[in-house]
């Protein structure tokens, strides 16, 4: 996540992540027509599109069975048994396109994947219908059968990914030729050669011209959408810039429309979540929720306040916090490199601070790592500290044995290698406030010697370095203090309980560490001055 700082573009091992969180960022196609691109409002409607035309269809198919069965016997004219039968299959698939888009059984999305289908089964009985009647001049002339037509329509009513709408345009193009061998083999005889070149010709023909709309329409659709999100309002903040972007979402510069109190907006929006599949995108909203709840319930001043959240019309969730003016510790180091001691344990007090609240209400963060903590500057003080991302937060006492208080997918570890303690790559449901330390153990030796202490050639590899191997000592690297080195080599001990048992504690034991030139508000206004 970024707060008030652009983050560089930084793809070293410590940013790898495992099982990256539902929700990542979704690339579109230039047609623009992904079906989680579409914001909720507009897909609800294009699936009700789809029930009117199944509601039209089935009149269609009403008025065939009753000339069918009535006007027609009264006529002298004797239906067609294949006929009745093909009418019947299209009767029963529209009434049941019609129940599922207007009594919402199912998602819009997913209603309209339904109409793909649905476009199936209306070329193949168009096609036999025609086919079983025969060919008249004027048709065979024209060169347009009823076909063609349902393949010209339906990308003006079912807007879905493209590799869906090319295969299901070409296969309704490819029953049309099906369906007239089918006629033949219930014994309708072949038309003339040369009518059955201009009337496949002319259905595959339309299939071009349909999937030259396609993309014409995904793109309008496209740039509708951006138009709507350009508006960038979110309740009563009006979105001003984008900060940037990370694996749950965006972050926005904001400001109060009434207030002009500038703000930051953290959102994840609904086509980030698609793909992942509904149990994926439920469980992200799930821990977003949650996060921002967890996070506005903590009152620490090195916490990162939180002022509102919500979900727009459009499906995104989001939550409105402070704008902070400083950089997250990766910033830091790329820009100074590794980090005086003293400006280490400036930093670490303050956030055990904020870990502090947090365990004694029963949170543990479980995701402590350098882009999860900015230094900032608020009113005359420098390096103030805000802790930030409570996103993978666990509340121990109420969430201990609910399955969906861990919010975790199967198959999936959430949280960064270079940082996780030894119990949380092992799965382990019993993670309390030691698993924070042991984090904030690696981001001081992180910090201080200037890479974690234990980093493997891939993400797999690290986290297994964290369940086997001891971290090295500090002063195998670097001089510093010998309690500094202790304490720090403590926090990361492979048995929690040799750890301190939460934050409180390391923060006492930080403050018996002697520093022989502390890190003062000068030397961090120097510093952020340019002069230190």
């Amino acid at each position: 996540a970024l707060y008030g700082a652009r983050m560089p573009d930084d793809m070293s091992p410590e940013r790898l992540y495992v099982g990256a969180a539902p929700g990542g960022n979704v690339p579109t196609t230039s047609s623009g027509q992904i079906t989680g691109d579409l914001p909720t409002d507009v897909a609800t409607m294009a699936a009700r599109r789809v029930g009117v035309l199944a509601l039209l269809i089935v009149i269609v198919s009403v008025w065939g069975f009753f000339k069918g069965h009535v006007l027609l016997p009264l006529a002298g004219v004797a239906d067609h048994d294949a006929r009745t039968g093909a009418l019947a299959l299209v009767l029963v698939a529209s009434l049941a396109v019609v129940y599922v888009s207007w009594r919402h059984v199912l998602p819009p999305r997913k209603v309209l994947r339904i109409g793909l289908g649905y476009e199936l089964v209306l070329c193949f009985v168009f096609g036999l219908l025609q086919n079983l009647r025969g060919y008249p001049a004027e048709i065979s002339q024209f060169g347009l059968p009823p076909t063609a037509g349902v393949i010209l329509v339906a990308p003006l009513l079912v807007p879905v990914v493209w590799r869906l709408r090319v295969a299901t345009t070409v296969g309704c193009a490819l029953l049309y030729p099906a369906t007239m061998l089918l006629a033949h083999l219930l014994g309708r005889p072949f038309p003339p050669t040369g009518s059955v070149i201009v009337l496949v010709g002319a259905v595959f023909v339309c299939a071009a011209l349909a999937l030259v709309a396609a993309r014409i329409v995904g793109k309008m659709t496209h740039e509708i959408v951006s138009a709507r999100r350009a508006v960038k309002e979110m309740g009563s903040y009006e979105m001003v810039e984008l900060l940037g972007k990370g694996g749950m979402g965006e972050v926005w510069r904001a400001r109060h429309r009434m207030l002009a109190r500038p703000a930051a907006i953290k959102l994840i929006r609904p086509e980030n979540l698609h793909q992942s599949g509904e149990e994926r995108r439920r469980i992200a909203l799930l821990r977003f929720e949650r996060e921002a709840k967890a996070t506005a319930a903590l009152t620490s001043p090195h916490t990162v306040q939180i002022f509102d959240f919500g979900l727009t019309d459009d499906g995104a969730f989001y939550y409105v916090m402070e704008l902070l003016d400083g950089k997250d510790l990766m910033n830091v180091r790329h820009q100074s490199g590794a980090f005086p001691v003293e400006r280490a344990i400036h930093i670490l007090r303050q956030m055990c601070e904020s870990l502090a609240e947090a365990h004694h209400r029963g949170l543990v963060h479980r995701d402590l790592k350098p882009n999860n903590v900015m230094v900032c500057r608020v009113g005359e003080r420098h390096d103030f500290v805000k802790v930030l991302d409570f996103g993978l937060v666990q509340q121990r006492d109420l969430e201990r044995e609910s399955e969906e208080g861990r919010l975790t997918v199967d198959g999936a570890l959430l949280g960064t290698p270079a940082f996780m303690p030894p119990e949380m790559a092992m799965g382990s449901a019993d993670v309390d406030a030691r698993a924070d330390v042991y984090a904030l153990g690696c981001l001081a030796y992180w910090m201080i010697v200037g890479r974690a202490p234990l980093m493997g050639a891939t993400a797999m590899a690290t986290i297994l370095m964290h369940v086997q191997e001891a971290a090295p000592r500090m002063s195998e690297s670097i001089d510093v203090p010998k309690e500094l080195d202790a304490l720090v080599a403590s926090c990361m001990q492979k048995d929690a309980a040799q750890r301190p048992h939460d934050a409180a504690a390391l923060l006492e034991l930080l403050e018996r560490v002697p520093i022989e030139t502390p890190w003062t508000e000068s030397r961090a206004a120097a510093w952020w001055r340019g002069d230190g």
